[in-house]
């Protein structure tokens, strides 16, 4: 998928996500930083889906959070990092919540071909 067909707000997501993995030394960008910077978004969908379902938007930034701080950072010379084999369930599930927001807010709607110009 091209990044141009991505919305603005998914693009500064991947910005930020991004800028979260550098921020923790960690060397590749993981569902968890994607995740953190959706959470983050002022006016983001994310935001207004936890609210309108009575989520706790603090507690779900400090699970994702303490997921972040958990995760090795890269040493100088080291290519990358392996995760640690046995995630929790929770942890695994996170990661497919979070693949199912970025599929839903990363691509714009495309124009039905029976759609008004």
């Amino acid at each position: 998928m091209k990044i141009e067909q991505f919305t603005d707000k998914a693009r500064e997501a991947l910005s930020e996500a991004n800028e979260l993995a550098k921020q923790y030394n960690h060397s590749q960008i993981e569902v968890e930083h994607l995740l953190a910077a959706l959470l983050a978004q002022e006016g983001g969908v994310v935001q207004q889906i936890i609210q309108k379902a009575g989520g706790n938007l603090a507690a779900a930034q400090r699970v994702v959070n303490t997921e972040l701080e958990r995760m090795p950072a890269s040493r100088p010379g080291c290519a990358g990092y392996s995760k640690v084999p046995g995630r929790k369930w929770a942890s695994f599930m996170m990661n497919i919540s979070a693949l199912s927001i970025c599929c839903l807010l990363c691509s714009k709607p495309q124009m039905s071909r029976y759609s008004a110009p």
